[in-house]
């Protein structure tokens, strides 16, 4: 979008990028008469809205990232395991 940064390779997607992707994408799904997808990245809510106005049904759910690195910080989502 006008005036932001760069976000490729700096892991910054904001919703706002999400949603207008994912309508993107349903707009170019409904062209070729794809009624049902599934997904699975960040900012889901923002993906559901726009899914939901594309008047598509879809699977989504939150990304998640395992580096499987002992030193790394623990996530607050909850224990980890191994």
């Amino acid at each position: 979008m006008a005036g932001d940064e760069d976000l490729a390779g700096r892991g910054k997607a904001h919703s706002r990028h999400v949603y207008w992707g994912t309508k993107l994408a349903c707009l170019e799904m409904i062209k070729t008469g794809t009624t049902t997808f599934n997904d699975m990245y960040f900012h889901m809510d923002a993906a559901a809205k726009a899914v939901k106005e594309m008047g598509l049904r879809a699977f989504l759910a939150e990304g998640i990232v395992d580096l499987n690195d002992a030193e790394r910080p623990r996530s607050s989502c909850g224990p980890r395991t191994r």
